[in-house]
């Protein structure tokens, strides 16, 4: 099962890498791979990350159901291994929505910052990194909008996944942002990321004034009307 696991991943990064690559096809025989080994080797430690991939793809397809199904059936089966810590999370996230949203870490400068204890206001959390360009422009029109509504009616929680903190020292250094910033090693394996099964980024979830998640994946140009509807239109 470990030989047959990574002849899999070796052929799948070798077709990723073909020119002209038909990436849609070469990921659906990738998956096909994958679903084949967990039927034949459903017991190998392998079958865990195997499972992880398909749950994750079952996420991008919408198909939630069958997503949470199968982080559940790794959280059973494989309890201690890395990719259930990301299951657990990836399952919390999914079913958030209403639920309060209890998160706390270290901002840069080294204060703990706890999620739920931001009460009163819209809370915006932000998973981001230096080198995603996309969270940058999030960022932009997140600044926009907290100088709009001020942190007395908006707060933002930043977590940054990068795994180099100078580069991120650097980056807030020439361009600071006015939120707190948590952040831990490990980026996208970080403890942080694994607490909500954070896949990539930019990953918004967007809190109402008593702390419970209304949006869970929300996406830049919703955040204007969405807290509009929150606070009312100034």
């Amino acid at each position: 099962a470990f030989i047959a696991f990574r002849l899999a991943q070796a052929r799948y990064a070798a077709a990723m890498q073909q020119p002209g690559v038909d990436v849609e096809k070469v990921q659906a025989a990738w998956l096909g791979e994958l679903a084949g080994f967990v039927e034949k080797h459903p017991a190998a430690p392998d079958a865990a990350e195997a499972m992880l991939q398909l749950a994750i793809a079952d996420e991008f397809a919408a198909r939630e159901r069958e997503a949470l199904d199968r982080y559940a059936a790794i959280t059973k089966n494989f309890p201690d291994s890395a990719p259930a810590r990301q299951a657990r999370g990836a399952a919390r996230r999914l079913e958030s929505v209403g639920k309060p949203l209890v998160l706390s870490g270290t901002t840069l400068d080294g204060k703990k910052v706890a999620v739920e204890a931001i009460k009163g206001v819209p809370v915006l959390v932000h998973y981001w990194a230096t080198w995603c360009e996309p969270c940058k422009v999030d960022i932009a029109q997140i600044r926009e909008l907290h100088a709009k509504y001020g942190p007395k009616r908006f707060g933002v929680v930043g977590i940054c996944l990068d795994t180099d903190k100078q580069q991120l020292d650097r980056y807030l250094a020439a361009k600071p942002i006015p939120w707190a910033q948590l952040h831990e090693s490990g980026g996208l394996d970080g403890p942080l990321a694994q607490e909500l099964g954070v896949l990539t980024l930019p990953t918004m979830l967007l809190l109402d004034a008593d702390g419970r998640v209304v949006e869970r994946n929300l996406v830049i140009t919703d955040l204007e009307k969405k807290l509009e509807a929150m606070l009312g239109a100034k």
